[in-house]
């Protein structure tokens, strides 16, 4: 086991910075989770409410860069298209292809870990209108994630497909964003990706 504190960057919204609600963000138990594992991680959590990948760009990812970080985490895009009536998707995919874009570069050997979004639609009180575009938008942003991560070399983890998004319990009372048990879903989510990442980066070596 390594002697040497490694650094973990969290950067996106507040799927990632967690709500004023009581319930522990997912970053910080995936934190806890690889300490139960003996690995020493230092968390450093620049995601904020209402972030858009804009936001991200402009504000978080010059400080992740700094600190050199083995591990980072993106998840973001769901602004983009929640707080616009007309979501520019073009924008999006550059802002985030961008993101990601400069953390493979300038962080070789970094893991990089991003996820799609569950529909929001599902359990949020939206008027048909409304869901009918953040449906169609989120899943548009899923799949911008999905190519920017493959180009990029970042694991994905499929949260939009995933059994867990259809249980009401791992979903807030606003029905967008995690409960503690949705939180808790995740960073189970996070680990197990990680864990298989390191063993495939065992068997290549």
């Amino acid at each position: 086991m390594s002697l040497r504190t490694e650094r973990y960057v969290a950067l996106g919204d507040s799927f990632s910075a967690g709500l004023d609600d009581g319930s522990t963000p997912w970053p910080e138990l995936t934190v806890r989770g690889l300490r139960d594992r003996g690995e020493r991680v230092e968390l450093f959590n620049f995601a904020r409410v209402n972030a858009t990948t804009e936001d991200v760009a402009e504000l978080q990812l010059e400080p992740a860069l700094e600190l050199r970080p083995a591990l980072v985490s993106l998840v973001c895009g769901a602004n983009d298209v929640l707080l616009c009536v007309r979501p520019d998707l073009d924008a999006f995919e550059a802002a985030f292809g961008g993101v990601l874009g400069r953390l493979h570069e300038e962080l070789p050997g970094a893991t990089l870990v991003t996820a799609t979004y569950p529909d929001p639609g599902k359990f949020a009180d939206l008027r048909p209108r409304t869901r009918k575009r953040v449906v169609e938008g989120i899943a548009r942003a899923n799949d911008v994630i999905r190519g920017a991560a493959e180009k990029n070399g970042a694991l994905c983890l499929e949260l939009s497909e995933h059994p867990g998004v259809a249980d009401r319990a791992n979903v807030g009372k606003d029905g967008f964003h995690p409960s503690a048990a949705g939180h808790r879903r995740a960073a189970a989510e996070v680990l197990e990706a990680l864990a298989n990442h390191r063993s495939e980066e065992k068997e290549c070596a």
